[in-house]
């Protein structure tokens, strides 16, 4: 007796394809499965067509080609493949900050093992040499104590990502020092780590901060970072710097314009410019 074969099962998209057969359309398909990349939605949505719904094959191929001749088909795509372009960059930036955050937090490790093996090699009438950023008078001369009397501290060792930060030379812009200012933030973001831990996708303006970078997204500024640099100063300074890397008065002729959206629209596709 043969063996039964065993019933194929179908993927997720191809039943919603069959089960909305009815009102189906490229939007729709792209739409419900989250499509950004239009080559991989048409073929998937044409495969779909062709294999399973070939009683509805004329139709839904006729609404297809009539769609594909509108300037919704132009605005929908464009706009899911800005989509794709932003999450892209914000994988990008997170996949930075965490392997800054990684070194940063492989220097605060080996600094925190140096100046401790230091200290236990210390005799009673011998001071280590540690770099430190300028603290309270009463806390200096805690740790002075323990050191010179041979007992171990346990104050955080500050020769850290911080430790470049005590002459800043000022930068001046709208009436205020943006360095100095920028300063205070860093600070203010190390005193946070020090008990919570800061997550990429809520906190990058706090990583980047860490590793000496001041994020300018207008409108998306962190609460604390306003704290210490009003917004119209941030929006204002981020105007500035990106007058100073652009050129914006480029007058081009309307072929030039056409080639230059095609090439930004279809990066892959070749061009005889």
């Amino acid at each position: 007796m043969r063996p039964k074969k065993k019933q194929r099962i179908l993927s997720v998209d191809t039943q919603w394809g069959i089960e909305n057969r009815s009102t189906l359309s490229l939007k729709q398909f792209a739409t419900q499965f989250s499509l950004l990349d239009k080559q991989r939605a048409l073929n998937i949505y044409r495969s779909i067509i062709d294999q399973y719904l070939m009683g509805d094959r004329t139709r839904l191929k006729a609404d297809l080609d009539t769609w594909e001749r509108s300037s919704d088909y132009v605005i929908f795509w464009m706009e899911r493949k800005r989509t794709q372009k932003q999450l892209n960059s914000r994988s990008t930036i997170a996949t930075y900050t965490e392997n800054i955050l990684q070194q940063e937090t492989d220097r605060l490790i080996t600094d925190d093992i140096q100046p401790q093996q230091l200290v236990s090699s210390v005799g009673p009438s011998t001071r280590p040499e540690i770099d430190t950023i300028h603290a309270p008078q009463d806390c200096t001369s805690a740790q002075e104590n323990d050191l010179t009397s041979g007992e171990s501290s346990t104050s955080i060792p500050t020769a850290s990502i911080f430790s470049d930060i005590r002459h800043i030379p000022p930068w001046q812009f709208a009436g205020m020092d943006i360095a100095s200012a920028f300063n205070n933030y860093k600070l203010a973001v190390n005193g946070k780590t020090a008990d919570n831990l800061l997550p990429i996708e809520t906190h990058i303006h706090e990583i980047l901060a860490l590793s000496n970078i001041l994020l300018l997204c207008p409108n998306q500024h962190s609460n604390l970072v306003l704290e210490y640099i009003p917004e119209e100063v941030l929006l204002s300074f981020h105007n500035s710097l990106l007058g100073e890397c652009l050129y914006m008065n480029i007058s081009w002729t309307d072929d030039e314009y056409i080639k230059v959206t095609r090439i930004v629209e279809e990066p892959n596709q070749i061009l005889e410019l």
